[in-house]
This record gives C-alpha cells, sequence and structure tokens, in this order.
C-alpha cells in the first residue's frame, strides 16, 4: 500500500512517494526511496507494488526512448512485457504480486504535464493498458482519507498540500496495491519529484521515525 499521489499545476507537476518497503504483516523492513528518475525524458516513474519493479523498469527501458511523448506511446508494452519476464518471482511477493506504475512527466508536443498508470489488476479500469490520470490522483485513497482531507487547512503551496496529504495516507489500512492483507503501508520519508518542462527536482520534505522491525503505523 505504497504512497504515490501525482498534483498537476500549469507549470509543472508534483510526484509524491512514500519510502516504506515492508512485509506481509506490515513490518517495514527498509527505507529506500520508490522514484526514479529519467532525466532526459523529462518524467519520473513509481510503482505500487512489490519492491524495485519500478527501478527495474527504469533502467530497463533508460535507452529505448528519445522522447517522453515516445516513452508514453509505448509505456503499456513496456510494462506489460516486464512484468511477463519476472512474473514468477512476483507472485512470490509477502504483499501480492500486482502492480500499479505511474508515469509522470512533461510532453514536448503537447506542451503539457501529463501522467498515467498502467496496472497488472482492473480494478479501476483494464488491466495493461495506458490510464490517463486527472489534475491529482491519490493512492491509496478511501472514503475516511477523503473526509479527513477535506478537514485540512488550505494551502496554495503544492508541496505542503501534498505532505499534508501523506500524513494522512499514514493513517490508512488496506490491501497493497488492489491485493495482499489490509495493512498500514505509507512511511519512511516523503519525497517530492517537481517535473518542469525544461528540469526535474526532488527532495525529501517530511521523515518520520518509523524503525525498521516495527509495523508500521506504530508512529502515525
Amino acid at each position: 500500500m505504497s504512497a504515490c499521489n501525482i498534483i498537476k499545476t500549469d507549470e509543472a507537476i508534483y510526484l509524491f512517494s512514500d519510502a516504506a518497503n515492508y512485509y506481509g504483516d506490515g513490518t517495514l523492513g527498509a527505507v529506500s526511496q520508490k522514484v526514479s528518475i529519467l532525466a532526459h525524458l523529462n518524467c519520473a516513474i513509481s510503482c505500487r507494488g512489490p519492491r524495485g519493479f519500478a527501478e527495474d523498469l527504469a533502467q530497463a527501458i533508460n535507452g529505448e526512448f528519445g522522447t517522453f511523448d515516445e516513452l508514453v506511446d509505448s509505456f503499456a508494452l513496456a510494462v506489460s512485457n516486464f512484468y511477463t519476464v519476472g512474473r514468477t518471482q512476483y507472485e512470490h511477493c509477502a504483499t501480492g504480486p500486482e502492480v500499479e506504475v505511474f508515469l509522470a512527466g512533461w510532453s514536448e508536443t503537447r506542451e503539457r504535464p501529463e501522467s498515467y498508470v498502467v496496472t497488472s489488476h482492473s480494478l479501476s479500469g483494464p488491466a495493461w493498458t495506458l490510464q490517463p490520470l486527472g489534475p491529482i490522483a491519490v493512492a491509496p485513497y478511501d472514503a475516511d482519507l477523503d473526509a479527513r482531507c477535506a478537514a485540512l487547512e488550505p494551502s496554495d503551496d503544492v508541496i505542503t498540500m501534498g505532505a499534508a496529504l501523506m500524513e494522512e495516507q499514514r493513517k490508512v489500512r488496506g490491501p497493497h496495491a488492489g491485493a495482499g492483507p489490509s495493512v498500514a503501508g505509507v512511511g519512511g520519508f516523503c519525497q517530492v519529484t517537481v517535473i518542469r518542462p525544461h528540469s526535474i527536482q526532488t527532495a525529501i520534505v517530511r521523515r518520520w521515525p518509523d524503525q525498521v522491525g516495527e509495523p508500521l503505523g506504530v508512529a502515525a
């Protein structure tokens, strides 16, 4: 149940990701970043699913495309093919084999920020198809989170708003990427990656006192 939230403005696209790698019972196993930046394509990839999937995917496609727009055209097929190759190992993942792969970047051709998701399941759309995302995309998400977010102090600062949203997501308990046990799964730190027409920047904007070997949510 990793967090991946994407907020688009006219000037930039913001991808927020957490850093908790946990076992099937929700125990924190490691803290590491979950965003892979493809600077030459002016985009970034993040994943909810088996540990390391997005990083390995990014490495596999690193030199295969010349522009973000070319990557968009082939992204669903690239994700599907890469998953097929490693399917056996993903089926042994303690938190379930399903993946949700998020792509955020800036289209030179269309002159706008864009974001998409490709999933191995059909809970929110057809599996293995490129699904465009709206101005704000939030995962994990449920009705209780919606109510808590509605009560948050309004802010015009996207990074402040994104960090506050992830703080609330730490209280969510649910399955990991559409499958697996219901646990708290957001923690470690909140990282933001900001993509503009000609630049990418990333930073850790909030850290949490989660401890390796303890269940996530204790410090929430």
